[in-house]
Formats: C-alpha cells, structure tokens, sequence
C-alpha cells in the first residue's frame, strides 16, 4: 500500500473500531496470531491488541504495516479499500457486497458532476445528463440498501444482464448503451 493511505482518519471510535475488527478478521484469516504480526512490527502484543479493539488510534503507517505483514489479497484490498477518497457516496462497510460497484457508482458520478460544469454544455444535453445522474443515485441506493440478509443476490442479478442503466424517466426505461462501468456497449449487445 503507498503512503495514499495517510489520509485514513481514525479519530473517531467507530471508524477505530471498524478498522481494528477488519484487521483482526484479516489476521486470523491468514492464520497469523497478534504475537505473530507485534513481533514482525516490533510492537509489544498489547499494542496490537489495542488496535484490534479500537481502544488505540492507528497511524496511517501502523495500518500499512500491519497489513503488508498479513500480505493476503484481502489485505490488499483493505488497504486500496481505505485508501479510496469517497467523493458523492458514502463509504459502505468493507464488507458491503457491492461495495465495488458503489466506488464504481462513486467514480461515474464525479464524471457526471464535471461534465455538469462545463460551460458550453446544451441545456437539453445538461437535463439528459441530469436524469442520467438521478438513475445512477437511485441505483447506488439500491445497491447500498442490499445485503446478503435481503435475500437479493447481486451476483445472479448482474449475470443476467440487468447491470445496465437506464436514460430518461424510470417509466420509459429506454436502454443509455453504456455499462455500470461506463463504457460503450458492444452493438451485439454482448
């Protein structure tokens, strides 16, 4: 993980907590005792254990460390996770099942919100892109709103096809020819 996660704030003791469970979970995971990763850090055991249960602040570093002592692609991923600046969504749990999709959904809306700030743009163009940025909003609220609890399964949804997104009023519901991703959708319609 680069230094990019400096910018993690633990100040508060639910976003300690958060991060102290994740690493726990991730350590054990790997099969990795607190001794095992306080030794390789050349913190006391206590330290980690702290950490664990959110009663310590965790530097940006200390993270970064401990995470690249677990070295599993779930740590990986925790770090890329704390590390992504959440600009128009709210950062969903680690553990959300679409969490992916909703940095997605976070990345294609900061698009549309620069487009929206062109100047030169056409009124009737700006009202579609508009429309456009409501149907992404109202899917990322889906998707944040699902959970393995639900009975939704967004794995079978998505292999279906249905990962496409609408232009226009939800009632009409004519096909915008770009995936969740943003990009072109193949004439085939593959």
């Amino acid at each position: 993980m680069e230094s990019e996660s400096a910018t993690l704030k633990t100040d508060s003791n639910q976003t300690r907590r958060m991060v102290g469970q994740v690493l726990s979970r991730l350590r054990r995971v790997a099969g990795l005792t607190q001794a095992d990763v306080a030794a390789s850090l050349k913190y006391s055991a206590a330290r980690m254990s702290r950490l664990e249960s959110g009663e310590a602040d965790a530097t940006a570093e200390e993270i970064s460390q401990i995470l690249a002592t677990i070295d599993t692609p779930s740590a990986r991923e925790f770090g890329d996770y704390l590390s992504q600046p959440w600009a128009e969504l709210s950062q969903p749990p680690f553990e959300h099942p679409n969490r992916s999709d909703l940095w997605r959904a976070d990345l294609i809306l900061r698009r549309i919100s620069a487009l929206l700030t062109e100047p030169d743009l056409k009124n009737a163009f700006v009202e579609q892109v508009k429309l456009y940025q409501a149907e992404v909003r109202r899917a990322s609220e889906f998707l944040t709103s699902t959970s393995p609890k639900s009975g939704f399964h967004w794995e079978h949804w998505r292999r279906q096809d249905h990962g496409d997104l609408f232009a226009g009023r939800p009632s009409v519901a004519r096909r915008a020819g770009a995936r969740w991703t943003g990009e072109p959708r193949p004439a085939n319609g593959a």
